[in-house]
């Protein structure tokens, strides 16, 4: 069976800053990022996902946005001069 990714339209996002809830041994409470995100399917239906994403693990998704902004300015700069 052949598996296929739908593309998906972003629609909305959100972030709320809070503190985590209490885990492992030192019983630290560490920023979080609870991200919303509203996806629109092709066939027009909204799925909602949501994620929690603490600190470090920000940087690392926002430096590969980064790169893929890079790229998107990058193909669009070269569509245009076409």
């Amino acid at each position: 069976m052949e598996s296929r990714v739908c593309p998906m339209k972003l629609n909305d996002f959100s972030c709320q800053i809070k503190k985590s809830d209490s885990t492992g041994n030192d019983n630290q409470q560490k920023p979080v990022c609870d991200m919303t995100f509203k996806l629109e399917k092709t066939s027009g239906s909204i799925k909602t996902t949501q994620v929690q994403m603490e600190l470090s693990k920000m940087d690392v998704l926002l430096d590969g946005l980064h790169k893929i902004k890079q790229q998107l300015s990058s193909v669009a700069a070269s569509t245009a001069n076409q």
